[in-house]
């Protein structure tokens, strides 16, 4: 009738490397003069808390799917992702509390050489035909659902883009079933979200080169997607895109950084561009007018 307790240590190094979850599994088998109760086995899982390098918002663009079965889903990187970037694709609403938990979220993780611009990533339930992924991708709404794309935990999210397909192109104002969804928090719809005609089905047909924002701005547009309630209707574009450096964008800045509008040859006081009057002997006027550009060399 004697018992006898053992304590077991498990621990956990943080190689810093983004992984998926992983299991230890734990049973008691061949015991010499003991007896065991039940369970006789235990399983460990271990969540990795490291997400590895962020990626920005709009980095990559949801741009397909079907919610006839198999689920699957495209998107298309709109930058050089780098390798070991751990990112989550769930179709849980986004509510007033939070990231909901009942349905469906795979990982997927970036092969260790990066993921180049304009790469379009097809995920099939738990298989993704560029990098790694785990989880299992179903259940997606027939009758309208979303697709969210974040990192880090689902606690605390940090959204990159997201799709809703629930509804007349908008995302809802209250959550009153699964297949609802505010807009996540930091996403701009028709930039980095996108609200598109309920439909099974859908895929992004319009332009594929253009800088970055452009290709948001035009991923975003409902008007640019062809959506059906026939599957084979609707077929993903293997890619790439071409995604293209902006433009050069040249702004001038005088006093107290006032914007210099494009054309304009009348001196004021107000942006720094008139000297006012001077002593032509001993005076002096210094104008510091600040160049920038927010587009590409």
């Amino acid at each position: 009738g004697a018992t006898t307790q053992s304590l077991i240590t498990v621990t956990l190094v943080n190689d810093g490397t983004a992984e998926f979850a992983e299991t230890v599994a734990f049973s008691l088998t061949n015991l010499t003069l003991a007896a065991t109760g039940t369970p006789r086995t235990l399983t460990l899982t271990i969540n990795d808390d490291s997400d590895g390098p962020s990626l920005a918002r709009g980095d990559l663009a949801l741009i397909g799917f079907h919610s006839t079965d198999p689920d699957d889903f495209a998107f298309v990187a709109l930058t050089n992702l780098p390798g070991g970037a751990l990112v989550k694709f769930t179709d849980n609403a986004w509510g007033p509390a939070g990231l909901s938990n009942n349905e469906a979220t795979v990982s997927w993780l970036t092969p260790g050489g990066g993921v180049a611009a304009g790469t379009v990533v097809t995920i099939t339930s738990s298989v993704a035909n560029v990098g790694t992924s785990s989880g299992n991708f179903s259940g997606l709404a027939t009758g309208g659902d979303q697709i969210l794309a974040y990192q880090g935990p689902s606690a605390t999210p940090v959204f990159i883009y997201a799709l809703n397909n629930q509804g007349a192109a908008a995302w809802q104002a209250t959550v009153g079933g699964t297949s609802d969804s505010l807009l996540p928090d930091g996403l701009t719809n028709g930039l980095t979200a996108v609200a598109l005609n309920e439909a099974q089905n859908g895929v992004y047909t319009n332009a594929m080169t253009g800088d970055k924002v452009s290709l948001l701005a035009s991923i975003g547009t409902p008007g640019n997607w062809l959506m059906s309630n026939t599957r084979s209707a609707v077929t993903f574009p293997a890619g790439p895109f071409t995604v293209t450096d902006p433009a050069p964008d040249i702004a001038l800045r005088g006093l107290g950084g006032a914007l210099i509008a494009d054309g304009d040859v009348t001196p004021s006081i107000a942006d720094g561009t008139d000297f006012d009057a001077v002593d032509v002997l001993s005076g002096l006027s210094d104008l510091v007018v600040t160049i920038t550009n927010s587009g590409a060399l």
